[in-house]
């Protein structure tokens, strides 16, 4: 499950399949409404249309209003297996994690309007956040690209082929 607002489809590239996606007026009201990825609507509801179904998390019913297009998977994550719900829904509702400061946040994705602007955006996020947390040495969050996790990933995986590769080499 992932807290959502208005913008997700948009900046993560999805396309909704049938129904909609979340208001913003869902999201102000903390409205109990979901959007499920492809392979859960079939998990859940196998040929039954899941459209108006409910889905119940915990103790709170979510109405299903909307199923987005297959996307496939991305560096070995299913993005069809999720539900997408309102941020404040989540929050308020499910895990009760609100504050004064406003809702505490664990990822967060944005998107640039286009390559070019990439840096400048990095810059701009990275100082409102040092702003916000009222930081002034060391960072407590991690802003990168697509292409720098990508980077992280291919250096992971290469360290780990070269261990089997090792492994195979000399075996103990």
């Amino acid at each position: 499950m992932i807290g959502s607002n208005e913008l997700f489809p948009i900046v993560r590239d999805y396309n909704i399949a049938r129904g909609r996606f979340i208001t913003e007026q869902e999201i102000k009201r903390g409205t109990p409404v979901a959007v499920l990825g492809s392979d859960l609507a079939t998990n859940l509801f196998g040929s039954v249309d899941p459209l108006g179904q409910r889905v119940r998390v915990k103790d709170l019913s979510f109405q299903i209003i909307g199923i987005m297009k297959p996307k496939g998977s991305f560096l070995g994550s299913n993005q069809d297996d999720l539900m997408l719900v309102p941020l404040s829904t989540v929050s308020g509702r499910l895990t009760g994690r609100t504050s004064p400061f406003g809702i505490e946040l664990t990822f967060i994705s944005i998107s640039a309007k286009d390559r070019d602007q990439m840096s400048a955006a990095k810059t701009q996020i990275t100082n409102l956040l040092r702003l916000r947390h009222k930081i002034v040495t060391d960072d407590d969050f991690v802003v990168r690209s697509q292409d720098e996790a990508l980077s992280i990933i291919g250096a992971v995986t290469g360290a780990l082929t070269i261990m089997l590769v090792r492994s195979l080499e000399f075996p103990c």
